[in-house]
This record gives C-alpha cells, sequence and structure tokens, in this order.
C-alpha cells in the first residue's frame, strides 16, 4: 500500500469508530492487520472517487460492506465497479 494511504487509513482507524470498529472486526474474523488495512484503504478510494464524480457519500456503507462480506472487497469486483464516472 501506498505510504500515504496506509497513513491516512491508521488515522482513520485511530480516530473513526467506525473504521476502528471495522478493522477489528475484519482482524477478529481471522484477516491480518496488514489485509484490513488493504481493505479499509480501497473503501476510502472509492469513496474518493465517488466524492470526485460528485455522487453520493456511501462511505459508511462501503465499510459495513468491507465488514460484512465474504469474500472480502478486493475480491468482489461488483463492488469496486459499482461506480462509474460521470455521463456513465
Amino acid at each position: 500500500m501506498n505510504p500515504e494511504l496506509r497513513r491516512a487509513v491508521l488515522t482513520l482507524i485511530d480516530e473513526n469508530q467506525d473504521v476502528k470498529r471495522a478493522f477489528h472486526n475484519l482482524t477478529e474474523r481471522g484477516l491480518s492487520g496488514k489485509f484490513a488495512e488493504a481493505e479499509i484503504g480501497r473503501a476510502l478510494l472509492l469513496c474518493l472517487l465517488e466524492a470526485n464524480w460528485e455522487m453520493p457519500n456511501r462511505f459508511a456503507s462501503i465499510l459495513s460492506e468491507v465488514v460484512e462480506s465474504q469474500p472480502p472487497i478486493s475480491r468482489r469486483p461488483a463492488i469496486l465497479h459499482e461506480v462509474s464516472g460521470p455521463g456513465d
């Protein structure tokens, strides 16, 4: 993971209760801390793309999906490709 993104994810885990809970839920399911960080990072990047395209803020719902999904978000192309750019 990019060092700047990792720093942002670690800050979110430290300061945001929902993100902290998601991180702990992922690690309690047996995922490594690094993998859990990466999943949260993917969710954050997806939401940043959506914000750039002036789409609704779905960070909470995507974070919930990250926690509840089997398999993880990185193996669920539908989540990663739900986003379409302007005019799509």
